[in-house]
């Protein structure tokens, strides 16, 4: 069985950051997508919705999820880490905006898929892969951003 080398060059209290940042990430990502569980029963009784309409307000934070992590390589490719992470922004403040003026359930619904697809292309895509120094970081691009 052959033996795969491996750089060690890095500290181990610098990878620990490292790896602690990318898992935060995951984390966000992951509680972006189910906040609205515990708070569903009281956003059902306020909004006077039946239990279809409050799934499918999961449903739609999904698909929006789901578009933005397939749009973010399109993204950040074409426009590069920093506009993409300046795109994400301008595009998170303008579903927040949208989602507040909403005034019917559709109006919900779709402003929520856009507000899911948004921190999607940035965070975790992008954030993992990209690192400034080419030695250094657990990133997998060779110095490319």
């Amino acid at each position: 069985m052959a033996m795969i080398e491996t750089n060690n060059d890095m500290p181990f209290n610098t990878a620990l950051k490292w790896v602690l940042f990318i898992a935060a990430l995951f984390l966000l990502n992951f509680l972006g997508r189910i906040i609205f569980g515990p708070l569903m029963p009281v956003i059902r009784e306020e909004l006077g919705l039946t239990h279809a309409q409050a799934g499918s307000i999961f449903l739609m934070i999904g698909v929006g999820n789901a578009a933005g992590l397939l749009c973010n390589g399109l993204v950040s490719r074409r426009l590069g880490h920093r506009r993409t992470v300046a795109l994400c922004s301008l595009l998170v403040g303008l579903a927040s905006l949208l989602v507040s003026t909403s005034t019917d359930f559709s109006g919900i619904r779709s402003s929520l898929c856009s507000l899911a697809s948004s921190p999607a292309s940035t965070c975790l895509g992008r954030g993992i892969r990209h690192r400034p120094d080419p030695e250094k970081g657990l990133g997998q691009g060779h110095g490319r951003s």
